[in-house]
């Protein structure tokens, strides 16, 4: 007998509409994650924020609206720890977070930053020994748009405040990581992955409005880079 999957159910027209209709929620649920109970907003009291006082300079804690929001602090009697939650390969997200990271060097002192997905000193001379500075800022904005380059790693090479970048990962429990992914990331799931991006195309036609539409169409060309971001 054979086994049964979520995703094999895409081959039997029975289950066809209940895994579409599972599969677009989940999709649904990444991009609006508080819609689930794992993001609920009451979670991370705000009322702690002000509170935090950073101890060897005596004030409190802040970080300007336009680059996020602090969601819960702790005070304790060490050292400042801050933890940075990030949205991978995005360009926004990881610009802002290189403006924070300039903002805690700036105010705080700042002098070592802990990087995921690393687990070794991340050595970032290749593009801040690079003698032109408008060539050092353009490639290093190039790589983070093409997801290369994390927000921290664009600061390490370009920052005004010299910090060292550190990675965190246990080697062994990284590579288990990858290995996991890899064992999913094959030609029979990519498969489905291009076949849900169709069917969320289609939807788009039939619960888009003309102005959504016409905005989504313009996403999509600055995604793929052929549309700058000024006329997006």
């Amino acid at each position: 007998m054979s086994k049964i999957t979520p995703i094999s159910c895409f081959h039997y027209p029975n289950f066809h509409i209940w895994i579409k209709t599972c599969v677009i929620f989940v999709a649904i649920s990444f991009v609006l994650p508080y819609l689930t109970w794992a993001f609920d907003a009451a979670n991370y009291p705000m009322s702690q924020v002000g509170l935090i006082t950073v101890q060897h300079l005596g004030k409190p804690l802040a970080l300007p609206e336009k680059l996020g929001a602090v969601s819960q602090g702790f005070q304790g009697n060490g050292k400042m720890v801050v933890h940075i939650q990030d949205l991978h390969c995005n360009y926004e997200v990881q610009m802002n977070i290189a403006k924070t990271i300039h903002h805690l060097a700036k105010e705080y002192g700042l002098k070592l930053v802990g990087e995921e997905g690393a687990f070794h000193t991340v050595n970032t001379a290749a593009i801040s020994d690079f003698p032109i500075k408008q060539a050092r800022e353009q490639v290093s904005d190039y790589f983070v748009r093409q997801g290369k380059l994390t927000g921290a790693e664009f600061y390490a090479a370009i920052g005004e405040y010299p910090i060292r970048l550190e990675g965190i990962e246990t080697p062994a429990l990284y590579e288990a990581g990858q290995q996991a992914v890899r064992s999913f990331l094959n030609a029979e799931s990519q498969g489905y992955c291009y076949d849900l991006r169709e069917m969320l195309a289609e939807l788009k036609a039939t619960l888009y409005n003309p102005r959504l539409k016409q905005f989504d169409a313009r996403r999509v060309a600055w995604r793929e880079g052929s549309l700058d971001l000024l006329k997006y």
